[in-house]
Parts: structure tokens; sequence; C-alpha cells
């Protein structure tokens, strides 16, 4: 056996190689092969190469998310008014006969219909409604203001009531033609009476600084009104289009 055993070893032999072995430093580990550590490139903080990209894309997404919360606020204020004009345009104030001569000589133009007059007021209390989530989205504004920069395309004056109401009365205004354009048949009175409604809606969206977008119908059928009116004759009769015929 050539490894010796521990009996054959002098003490002072081992006691002598372990103080050997004390002395001497310990071993250092030597690193792994690979790439000397120059050529690895250091880490880099998360997102900083993207930081630009990264804000537009949080810019862009922002702002869809804004018009899509102005579409929803403008078709819950507008919804009462779709339902409320659901059957305007088969009412029967189209097709009746009125006194136009009467009419004529106390200057009146005649009241616009309920429903005309259910819509103005809907409008009209939409102005408080929206005047309060105005000051709540100002004050909201202004905590994020203080908190964060806010930059002035995104800033509180563009908040509350001059933002939604504006798109509330242009969609009313639609919703409104859209109706009178499904009007199949019009006597005279009736065409007094549509001009009536569309003047006084016209008043309101312009009361409350709105774009009027009715003002073109609105001069169009006062033209067909005059000159549909020498047609009704003294007793201000509808126009002949509306007279049944001689047959039945």
């Amino acid at each position: 056996d050539l490894m010796p055993s521990l009996s054959t070893i002098p003490t002072a032999s081992v006691a002598k190689a372990l103080q050997i072995i004390e002395s001497q430093p310990p071993a250092e580990t030597q690193p792994p092969e690979g790439p000397p550590a120059a050529s690895i490139p250091p880490p880099q903080a998360p997102g900083s190469s993207d930081g630009p990209f990264v804000l537009a894309v949080a810019v862009a997404e922002f702002d869809r998310l804004r018009s899509r919360v102005k579409d929803v606020v403008s078709q819950c204020c507008t919804y009462p008014v779709t339902v409320t004009l659901q059957d305007y345009h088969s009412l029967t104030e189209w097709t009746a006969v009125s006194n136009d001569t009467l009419m004529g000589e106390v200057g009146l133009s005649g009241s616009p219909t309920s429903l005309i007059t259910a819509v103005g007021e809907h409008l009209l209390s939409l102005v408080p409604h929206l005047e309060s989530h105005s000051q709540q989205h100002q004050q909201q504004q202004q905590q994020v203001a203080n908190q964060t920069p806010v930059s002035p395309a995104h800033g509180p004056q563009e908040s509350g009531a001059s933002v939604w109401l504006p798109r509330v009365l242009g969609s009313v205004g639609s919703t409104l033609l859209a109706k009178a354009a499904q009007i199949e048949r019009l006597s005279s009175g009736g065409l007094r009476q549509l001009a009536t409604d569309l003047s006084y809606i016209q008043k309101v969206i312009e009361a409350l600084g709105g774009a009027a977008e009715i003002v073109d119908l609105t001069t169009c059928l006062d033209a067909m009104q005059k000159q549909l009116q020498p047609k009704g004759g003294a007793q201000g009769q509808p126009p002949a289009r509306d007279q049944p015929s001689a047959d039945g």
C-alpha cells in the first residue's frame, strides 16, 4: 500500500505540516470561463431609452379615453331628447288645418308643441347639472396639478360645461333635424307649427351658447310658408295637395 497510515507518520511532521498549511493564504476561486467583463454592457434602467415613445403612447391613449368620455356624456345628456322625439314625425299637428287668417291678423306664430317644450326644458336643466360637474372636475384637476405638472392642453380650462354643453346642443339639433326630415305630409298649419318648433329650439340653443344648426332649415320653412299662404285662400284652408279630391 503506497498511502502511509497516520501511525507511521511522525507526530512532529504532522504538526509542522499543519503549521505550513495554516500560514498559506487561501486559494482564490477561479472565475468561470467567458467573455471579458468589459465586453458585457452594464444593465440599463427600465425604459430609459423608450421614455419618449412610452410617453407619446400614454398621451395618445389619454386623449382617446377623454374623447370617449365626452361622447358618453353627450349620449347620456341627449338620450332623453331622443326618447321624447321618438314619435315627433307622426304628430297630428303636421296635417292639421289652422286658421291662417286669424293668426296673421293677431301676429302670432303659434306655440311650440309639448314635445319641443319638453326638449327645451331638458336643455335648460342641464346647465346647473353640468356646472356642478364642472366644479368637481376642476377641484380634481387642481389636486393633480399640485402634485404633477399639467400641460396646457389638458388643464382645467377644458373641463366642465364649456366642453359638454356644445356637444350636447349640437347633438340635439341634429336629432331634431333628422326627425323633422321624417315628416311625410305638411299642411300650411303643419308647416307653420314646424317652423315655430324649430325657431324655439334655435333660440334655446343660441341662449345656451351653442351653434344653431337649424337656422338654415328655419329660414327655408319661413319661405315655404309665405309661398303657401296665398294657396290657402281667405278661409285659411291647407294647400290643394292636402285637400281630398272630388272623387273621394
